[in-house]
């Protein structure tokens, strides 16, 4: 657990520039710090005694095809790119990509030994996430200042960041709030949950706010277990509080920076999310993701059973001489441009395995540490999929490694849930009809108790 909280403080809190600083050239491919620390992580993880571990009556079948599809995806991968040729940098450092997905699957599932463990597991996984928030504030300020000696705000949208930026704060918190759970002191938890919004959104990235937004309806709206009206209503007081948190964010920023951030955002980054949006020279989301969402599927097209190979976005955009078509930045269609129908599913299982089974680990409520671990890794799941969509984001190491984390931590909570179940009907214990009750949390602990 030690090497796990490790890994999952340094990857959500240290910019990509520090890992940039430390990194070196191996046979071609460059490594950095994560890349050797989850090598360590693996072989600790594969010698380790699992005399202790809680014995599920067997693994997850999600977690099985998750590994089998990005192994087979990965295989069609390099397959197809020493067929078509592409750089052997790009397509290395694609695979480099690729496999710490089913990496980190495998450290997450190893990593959640007992029923126990969920609750630790959670408590690294939101102080991570708030510390990530931190971080990012910390790297606005420093770039902020930057801008006010020159540069414009569109440095802000490069901050290299490998964490989450404080959106899984901001969304657990939420749901924590309106599902009454305490996850934080009381004194803590407006503050931290403002802050954390702060974060998540003082980016300039229009990705952001769309995922951001759409998060938080779903941690508020479809998620907790409470009556409509108080999730109705924890909307609307959420719509406001957000609304003060970020016009004080921009009030900052452009004290700093002595220039006018609000306007900058509206008409720079908020305008170009409305399709119609034209005012000549001005481009809208669309415009500048839909021709290679387009590109992608043609060239899936051409070979689709087993796709052209990794790094054949970058061959293409060279071919045609348009660099910035926008390739990859669709995980779906990249996916299947690079490995066909197999590598598609080896993104498409996990992440909506994850949403689906973190979603009823936590409505079956049936052991207080993992339901509210799986309302996390409903969370997780979301955001992944929504990032998956729009931007490249879990085709990258750092967001592979921290989502591919919480989907095998996921699909192993689901396999001890169901031996719980099980042995506990075996033990003649009869099914609460409460559902919601019998999580009985200790309004005195700052997680559920079991």
């Amino acid at each position: 657990m030690i090497l796990f909280a490790i890994l999952v403080l340094v990857n959500f809190t240290a910019s990509t520039d520090l890992l940039f600083e430390y990194r070196m050239d191996v046979a071609g491919l460059p490594l950095n710090l994560l890349d050797a620390f989850m090598v360590v992580i693996v072989i600790r993880q594969l010698v380790r005694s699992r005399s202790n571990d809680f014995q599920a009556d067997s693994l997850h079948p999600l977690f099985v095809w998750s590994i089998v599809l990005l192994t087979g995806g990965a295989l069609l991968g390099v397959l197809g790119s020493t067929m078509n040729g592409t750089s052997t940098r790009d397509w290395i450092t694609a695979l480099r990509n690729l496999t710490m997905l089913p990496l980190a699957i495998f450290v997450g599932y190893m990593t959640a030994r007992t029923p126990r463990s969920a609750r630790t597991i959670t408590k690294i996984w939101l102080t991570g996430a708030i510390l990530s928030g931190i971080a990012v504030l910390f790297l606005v300020r420093d770039t902020a200042e930057e801008v006010k000696w020159g540069k414009t705000f569109d440095a802000l949208r490069h901050i290299r960041h490998g964490g989450d930026a404080g959106l899984t704060a901001l969304a657990f918190l939420a749901f924590g709030v309106v599902a009454r759970i305490r996850l934080l002191p009381r004194l803590l938890t407006i503050p931290v949950l403002l802050l954390s919004a702060a974060a998540a959104f003082s980016l300039p990235h229009r990705g952001t706010y769309v995922v951001g937004l759409c998060t938080l309806v779903f941690t508020i709206v479809a998620l907790p277990r409470v009556p409509l009206k108080r999730r109705l209503g924890s909307m609307v007081v959420g719509i406001v509080l957000l609304g003060v948190s970020l016009l004080a964010m921009s009030a900052v920023i452009s004290q700093v920076t002595g220039r006018d951030f609000k306007s900058y955002v509206i008409e720079k980054r908020v305008k170009q999310l409305l399709p119609a949006y034209d005012e000549e020279t001005k481009t809208t989301v669309l415009a500048t993701r839909l021709p290679g969402i387009l590109a992608e599927l043609q060239l899936w097209l051409e070979s689709p059973l087993i796709g052209q190979g990794f790094a054949i976005g970058t061959a293409y955009e060279d071919q045609m001489g348009a660099r910035g078509m926008g390739m990859n930045h669709n995980v779906w269609t990249s996916a299947l441009s690079q490995m066909g129908p197999v590598g598609f599913l080896g993104y498409v299982v996990p992440v909506i395995g994850c949403t689906i089974v973190g979603f009823r680990l936590w409505r079956d409520q049936t052991e207080p540490n993992i339901a509210l671990l799986g309302a996390l890794g409903a969370i997780t799941g979301v955001i992944s999929f929504l990032w998956a969509s729009i931007s490249m984001t879990i085709n990258q190491q750092r967001l592979a490694i921290v989502v591919g984390l919480m989907f095998g931590i996921i699909f192993r909570c689901r396999a001890m849930q169901l031996t719980l179940v099980r042995q506990q009907a075996e033990a003649g214990y009869a099914d609460d009809p409460a559902g919601y009750e019998p999580m009985a949390y200790d309004r005195a602990e700052t997680v559920p108790t079991a």
